[in-house]
């Protein structure tokens, strides 16, 4: 006697999914994980500029913090393709000694420009080493305006300081 297969009763399912119903969701999950790695990975080219935007703003806040707890006044010197944090001592500048705010070299692709800035010192001084921007024991800096640019990359960054030492850092497209 051979036996058959019992009929399907109503109501009772088939237990599994399909094929089709596995490869929909093979295909959701493959570009969603598409998306993912897009979002996370694409930006190599300009993490470099947006890594030195980061830093410069906040070692500049570090010093003005530094600056305030120490009761001295500190400056930013701002070279062709490098940048360094300085101390007065006794009506001269000098490096300030601390690591965190040795002088900075910028990988090549990027450029430090100051659009703005009130009360520039006069050509004669900044061949002295004198900073342009001042960061003072009472909170206070000098107003500026910071642009970091990078190499064949569509926007930049603008670091902007007021008189009263608020920083803002924003990404300006082209």
């Amino acid at each position: 006697m051979t036996t058959s297969p019992l009929p399907r009763q109503k109501g009772q399912w088939q237990k599994g999914f399909t094929l089709v119903e596995l490869m929909v969701v093979i295909v959701i999950m493959s570009i969603m994980l598409g998306f993912l790695v897009v979002s996370i990975g694409g930006g190599e080219r300009d993490k470099p500029l947006q890594d030195e935007a980061k830093r410069i703003s906040a070692l500049i806040k570090l010093a003005t913090e530094q600056s305030m707890l120490q009761s001295m006044e500190i400056g930013l010197l701002i070279d062709e393709g490098s940048y360094r944090f300085l101390t007065l001592h006794e009506e001269s500048w000098s490096p300030l000694s601390e690591n965190n705010f040795r002088q900075r070299k910028l990988p090549g692709s990027i450029q430090l420009e100051l659009v703005t800035i009130e009360h520039l010192p006069p050509p004669e001084q900044l061949e002295k080493r004198v900073p342009q921007i001042l960061l003072l024991s009472s909170g206070e800096m000098t107003p500026f305006e910071l642009e970091i640019r990078g190499d064949d990359i569509d926007y930049y960054f603008s670091l902007t300081g007021s008189a009263m030492g608020k920083l803002t850092l924003q990404q300006v497209e082209y």
